[in-house]
């Protein structure tokens, strides 16, 4: 039985390469949706935050060099 050949997902861009990029584009949109709700400080989160306001103003790191980090390893 012969496979069957279907057409790419997009016309713009091939399978394979969206098979590559897609786990990329969903990781970033999923970070910068809680980096949203973090900087929105949205009151019916706040109980649920895992690290308090007083523990983030100890973090040494700042913002840039974690997205430096980020784009290096991926």
């Amino acid at each position: 039985m012969a496979p069957t050949v279907q057409a790419p997902l997009f016309s713009f861009i091939s399978d394979q390469s969206l098979a590559l990029l897609l786990p990329v584009i969903v990781y970033w949109v999923y970070s910068l949706f809680f980096h949203w709700i973090s900087v929105k400080e949205i009151p019916w989160l706040e109980q649920y935050r895992i690290h308090d306001k007083e523990e983030e103003t100890r973090n040494r790191v700042s913002l840039s060099d974690v997205i430096k980090a980020v784009i290096f390893q991926q």
